[in-house]
């Protein structure tokens, strides 16, 4: 994923101090460091630090060479997985010194990545890594006169290297003097975009030809030694210029950095004294608050308390109204018992009644059918006088559904308006025994005609015996017959 920070990539080989210098820019340990030529970095490692205004991602990148292909294979994809990152960057290639001369695979892993990338000159820079405290006065013109010449065609920017002296990671000072001077250092050059022109391409099996090839170049450029000498005179002035001009620099950026702390202090002070007004006001407001807060919570108590006696007040209220709603409904539940067992004996009083009733109806039809027995042994005789009566006894049977059928609206009705008062109960009853009356005075009407029609048909059959017609006799009991159904009904 790329970054929109630009980078600070590290190059160099295992062994030159990259994990060291990116700690040392970093301010504290972040990367593990160790001087050793064992590879100790083996992935690539990104830091987000700060040179002036400017953010950067640091890298910290495995070295290139090794002494297989499968670990070369590794470190070129972690080189390239840093410019992927960070195609905006600044590089920073750290070379290691041997006597003050440059290590041949140094020259190597440079040639190898310089090719792929071609560094633009603005954001590329050298850094020698761990000089020793006491050497010679020319000895970085020495080392900048033999990289020049192993580089050849490629320049070599005085301005553009610089050189590390050894540190005691315990001294503080001198830590924190080389971080300074490195951030000043990187702070002069400026990240380009870091395109890749070609693989980088370094093969295992060809890094002894590779070096014998350069110790070969290194022999010959040293055998002009006149000539080397005054190339190391010439890079000594052209150094202790740039050097010069590095310290100027240095002592510039330090003064403007010292002028921003001053700025910063000042404007920490008075945002302190603001930041101290501010609370000193917000404690007053927030006193005067907290007795806002008092007199209303005072208040809100004397309300509750207030509104806490209406409350208990009404709950009391509705206890007595309860109480009185309990005795009310249990008064109306002993009410409706009491009307329950009034309609119960009622009821009861009823269903006797009918009981009697369907008993005098057995009874008579019993009675009737003692009758009917007599009267089938006289139906052949009197076929056409039982016609004539049967259609007066259908005619009569069909009053008496219709009376049945009026008495069992009337009985539904009764039944409806069963449940109201018990005036409508006694007007019921009252009803029903007029009913119950006229009924009896129509049975005794029927009782009448009964018995005045047994009185004619013995006056006939009394005037038959005269005559001596015995079929008349009989055809007198088969109508008599249904005139006796119609009374019991």
């Amino acid at each position: 994923m790329k970054s929109s920070e630009p980078g600070i990539i590290i190059l160099g080989n295992s062994g030159a101090g990259k994990s060291y210098i990116c700690n040392i820019l970093i301010g504290y340990e972040r990367f593990k460091a160790e001087f050793q030529p064992e590879a100790v970095t083996t992935e690539t490692e990104h830091h987000q630090i700060t040179v002036g205004s400017n953010a950067f991602r640091i890298y910290n990148i495995p070295g290139l060479v090794e002494v297989n292909q499968e670990q070369i294979e590794r470190n070129k994809r972690e080189i390239m997985k840093a410019f992927d990152q960070s195609p905006t960057s600044v590089v920073l290639f750290v070379w290691t010194q041997i006597g003050g001369r440059a290590q041949n695979d140094d020259i190597i892993a440079f040639n190898a990545l310089n090719e792929a990338y071609k560094f633009p000159s603005g954001s590329l820079m050298f850094v020698i890594n761990n000089i020793p405290l006491k050497r010679p006065f020319d000895y970085e013109a020495k080392f900048l006169a033999t990289l020049t010449n192993v580089l050849n065609p490629m320049p070599v920017a005085m301005d553009g290297t610089f050189f590390l002296d050894h540190v005691d990671l315990e001294d503080k000072e001198k830590i924190n003097e080389a971080h300074s001077r490195l951030i000043s250092f990187i702070s002069h050059h400026h990240a380009s975009l870091q395109r890749k022109h070609a693989d980088i391409i370094l093969q295992s099996d060809q890094l002894k030809k590779m070096r014998e090839l350069l110790k070969e170049q290194q022999r010959e450029a040293e055998k002009d030694r006149e000539a080397f000498r005054n190339q190391i005179q010439k890079m000594t002035k052209e150094y202790q210029i740039a050097k010069e001009q590095e310290e100027k620099r240095f002592h510039l950026m330090q003064a403007e950095l010292e002028g921003v702390r001053m700025n910063a202090k000042k404007e920490r002070a008075a945002q302190a004294e603001e930041r101290r007004k501010l609370e000193k006001q917000q404690r007053e407001q927030y006193a005067q608050h907290q007795q806002q807060l008092a007199a209303e919570a005072e208040k809100r108590q004397k309300l509750e308390k207030q509104q806490q006696e209406q409350y208990a007040q009404h709950q009391q209220q509705l206890a007595t109204e309860a109480e009185e709603r309990r005795k009310l409904q249990k008064q109306q539940r002993e009410q409706h018992a009491q009307h329950q067992q009034q309609l119960a004996a009622q009821a009861e009083e009823r269903r006797k009644l009918e009981k009697q009733q369907r008993e005098q109806y057995a009874h008579h039809q019993q009675q009737l059918a003692a009758e009917a027995e007599k009267r089938q042994k006289l139906e052949k005789q009197q076929l056409e006088q039982y016609a004539q009566y049967q259609q007066q006894y259908t005619q009569h049977q069909q009053q008496l559904a219709a009376q049945a059928e009026e008495r069992r609206k009337l009985e539904k009705q009764q039944r409806e308006q069963y449940a109201q008062h018990q005036q409508q109960l006694a007007a019921e009853a009252e009803k029903r025994q007029k009913l119950e009356k006229q009924q009896l005075e129509q049975y005794a009407q029927y009782q009448q005609q009964y018995t005045q029609h047994q009185l004619q048909l013995a006056a006939e059959a009394k005037e038959r015996k005269q005559k001596g017609d015995i079929s008349v006799r009989l055809a007198t009991d088969v109508v008599a017959a249904p005139v006796s159904t119609v009374v019991g009904a």
